[in-house]
């Protein structure tokens, strides 16, 4: 987006003798308001509003932006600080949690216990591979999942409406088309500190693309995958790259993302559309 700057200089010129007498004169207000020639009277203001809406826009809005001392991440984010505000459809400091029957977050409250938790702001349980809980607060869900889509549309409108089902639809592609990973941390991040991973990482993403069911997503209502296991950013670029090698044989490719997820042994592991050579 750029900006135009107009800058207008007016320039005064005032002339005082103090030589010449005193005279005195009627008052008139038009000595003292007038309009520049070329600007005509009785006009109403226009206002002209460009909004972007480039696929781009259905990108995350909140990603690691990096430091002085470090380098951005793409596609990856660990960086939540619960001090920091994040704009979004969820209210703030509102408790939501997740129904896994009517796939909807609701307002609710935090368990009393959680496999994996941060007090007051996060609580994921699983129970074996399963996911039985997910509650967070309102700040913590829109750092997770708003758009930029997202925010333009709730500073504009309010958001995108669902009028059958009385709420709003959260819209996104990820990260250019496929998941943005969210790890959560066991606290706020620190930069430069140190970071203890909580052992679950969120894969966010946008619908199957229906054009093409292994393209990239071109946008549309938010997904959330929970993955358990921590997730090293090195190990983790070393499994995409060997995902992206068309030579590289699936049980390599397995391997390598076990390593990036530390997963257990006994997690399922299939592809829907995989036409690797297994070995």
């Amino acid at each position: 987006m750029r900006s135009k700057y107009i800058y207008l200089f007016l320039i005064s010129l005032i002339v005082v003798s103090i030589y010449a007498p005193h005279q005195a004169v009627a008052q008139d207000m038009d000595d003292y308001t007038a309009y520049p020639p070329f600007i005509s009277p009785g006009i109403d203001p226009n206002l002209l509003l460009i909004i972007d809406n480039s696929a781009s826009m259905y990108d995350l809005a909140y990603i690691d932006e990096g430091s002085a001392t470090r380098e951005s991440s793409y596609c990856y984010d660990q960086t939540y600080k619960n001090t920091t505000t994040y704009a979004g459809y969820f209210v703030k400091d509102s408790i939501y949690a997740y129904n896994f029957t009517t796939n909807r977050f609701e307002t609710g409250a935090f368990p009393a216990s959680c496999s994996h938790s941060i007090l007051g702001v996060l609580c994921v349980n699983i129970t074996g591979s399963t996911a039985t809980a997910f509650v967070a607060t309102g700040n913590y869900l829109n750092w997770l999942t708003s758009s930029k889509f997202d925010v333009q549309k709730q500073i504009l409108t309010g958001g995108k409406y669902d009028t059958s089902s009385s709420e709003y639809i959260a819209e996104s592609r990820g990260c250019v088309g496929r998941r943005f990973i969210k790890e959560a941390l066991t606290a706020d991040y620190v930069e430069g500190g140190t970071n203890t991973s909580l052992g679950i990482t969120f894969g966010v993403s946008g619908p199957d693309n229906p054009y093409n069911p292994t393209g990239v997503s071109i946008g549309g209502q938010t997904h959330i995958d929970i993955f358990q296991g921590n997730y090293d950013e090195g190990t983790c670029q070393a499994a995409i790259d060997l995902f992206s090698d068309p030579s590289a044989h699936k049980q390599d490719i397995i391997d390598a993302i076990d390593d990036c997820l530390d997963n257990a042994a006994t997690n399922q592991k299939q592809c829907q559309f995989d036409t690797r050579d297994p070995k």
